[in-house]
């Protein structure tokens, strides 16, 4: 009996420990908090900073950690994982400099320098691989002089597609991030978005080569860009604060920067890190001041998931799989293995659609009501709208990323005032897109 009790106990914690949304690691040693990153690989590995000259991994999601001391007491202000052994870090000097970037293929036990020069940057902001091979890498420009504190308006940006090789180049007058890796965001080792600061006016600014030109997008005046992530080359999030109306905002973009949409975000506080979960980039997480925060609308709703006791803030949140994230604080690590607790069925359904595909309307012609039937092969940011005999928008039915499978939209016109008339309607869905005929009669 007591053997049974003792099963069904244990059971019990097993369940609750699967089932739990985001845990607190307790396994970590304390320590003293300069700024931190992290980065993961599957469900179970991840390395992030200490402190000044120190990593520390586990490969057992949370449950051990090994410390590795580093040759160099740099800070470590970016950290990205090509597997269990290779590491890319970007560094800057204490008391110095100079910024620095190094890689090490034995799982942090020693470490060869990328880049190393005070002529080039005063501080590694960000690292980014996109494989063992291909990478981007972006320093502040060098310090013009250290006190006053000033630096150079010619960033440095770093692109391999070796794994070994660097190309460099900081001639262009493109300001600095000032906000460590906030600022800058690449999707792949070509394009990528930087908003710029030391230049006035600051912009948002986007390259397709990888850092060697840049272009202005169509992101709004008035603000101050403190947070970049983008999922792809198209969809991405900017957290800025509105100085003429002094709030806080989220401008979402789904066609690379031409178009904006603005949320409001008044009352979260300073966002420090946003991320999108793994393949499923409607899920999104958003570390603020003291609290954590999911949209699983591509960032029109939020909703309070953890709410510190004030003492800590969220800095850096990384989800490797769909199922699997951690966010670092400036006390503590977090876990989950299950989305934080909102994730959904990952496993395949069958017999999903291979092409993308747009079906006429049913009833046509119609009054008040047609549905609109449409397949997605894979997951794509969708629209959906409908035009007059001008080509002029009257509806926008879809706007928001849609999973594989059938959809159907309802065109309702008591939600419009049209006239009789003949209408289309156009999907588009990466880079496919169809346009339908349709015809109201009242």
């Amino acid at each position: 009996m007591k053997k049974y009790f003792f099963s069904v106990i244990l059971l019990f914690v097993l369940i609750s420990t699967s089932l739990a949304q985001w845990q607190r690691i307790q396994t970590l040693p304390s320590w003293t908090y300069f700024g931190g990153c992290i980065d993961a690989l599957g469900d179970n590995f991840a390395v992030f900073t200490k402190t000044s000259g120190q990593l520390l991994i586990t490969s057992d999601a949370g449950q051990t950690w090994t410390t590795k001391n580093l040759p160099f007491a740099d800070l470590v202000v970016d950290i990205s994982l090509v597997s269990n052994n290779i590491f890319f870090i970007a560094t800057y000097e204490i008391g110095g400099t100079v910024g620095n970037f190094y890689k090490t293929t034995d799982g942090g036990n020693t470490w060869t320098s990328i880049l190393s020069s005070s002529g080039l940057t005063g501080c590694g902001n960000y690292i980014r691989m996109f494989s063992e091979t291909k990478g981007i890498a972006m320093g502040d420009g060098p310090f013009v002089s250290v006190s006053p504190y000033v630096l150079s308006i010619k960033a440095l940006f770093l692109k391999t597609t070796n794994g070994e090789d660097w190309q460099q180049n900081n001639s262009a007058e493109v300001g600095f991030s000032g906000d460590s890796w906030r600022r800058i965001d690449f999707v792949d080792e070509n394009n990528g978005y930087f908003y710029r600061s030391g230049i006035s006016p600051e912009l948002l600014l986007k390259t397709t080569d990888g850092g060697i030109t840049w272009t202005n997008t169509n992101f709004r005046e008035n603000g101050r860009g403190w947070m970049v992530k983008f999922y792809s080359k198209d969809y991405g999030f900017v957290y800025d604060y509105d100085y003429v109306n002094r709030i806080n905002l989220i401008d979402r973009t789904t066609n690379g920067g031409v178009d904006w949409q603005t949320m409001n975000i008044a009352g979260m506080g300073r966002i420090n890190d946003i991320e999108y979960v793994h393949s499923k980039p409607a899920y999104v997480w958003l570390g603020a001041s003291t609290i954590l925060y999911f949209s699983a609308d591509s960032g029109k709703t939020w909703t309070q998931k953890i709410v510190s006791d004030g003492t800590e803030r969220f800095e850096d949140i990384v989800f490797p799989t769909k199922k699997t994230g951690w966010a670092l604080t400036t006390t503590g690590l977090y876990y989950t293995n299950n989305n934080g607790g909102v994730a959904t069925n990952v496993t395949q359904e069958k017999n999903l659609p291979s092409s993308f595909q747009l079906f006429q309307n049913y009833p046509n012609p119609f009054n008040p009501e047609t549905i609109i039937r449409f397949q997605v092969s894979e997951l794509s940011f969708v629209t959906l709208k409908v035009y007059d005999m001008l080509g002029r928008e009257v509806a926008l039915l879809v706007n928001e990323f849609r999973q594989p499978g059938i959809h159907n939209s309802t065109f309702n016109i008591n939600n419009y005032s049209l006239p009789s008339g003949t209408y289309f309607y156009r999907l588009t869905a990466g880079d496919y897109s169809s346009t339908q005929k349709m015809v109201l009669l009242k």
